[in-house]
């Protein structure tokens, strides 16, 4: 991945791309469509970032496994 704005990230190499999602998809059971988009929103987040004064916060996400009672 990319450490700066503006620099070529790890899908540059479409191969080794797919590969890597491929693998990650293997081992976290997360679909590789899920895992490239995440991974396309976190370079865009970013690349965004430097553009605020105070940063950026990004909150978010929903839960998709019941976690029991909180209360």
């Amino acid at each position: 991945m990319a450490d700066e704005p503006g620099e070529p990230g790890f899908h540059a190499d479409p191969q080794r791309f797919r590969e890597a999602l491929s693998r990650t998809e293997a081992e976290t059971g997360f679909s590789a469509r899920l895992i490239e988009k995440d991974y396309f929103c976190t370079l865009i987040l970013g690349d965004l970032t430097p553009m605020f004064d105070l940063g950026l916060v990004f909150k978010g996400g929903y839960l998709t496994l019941p976690v029991g009672d909180v209360c």
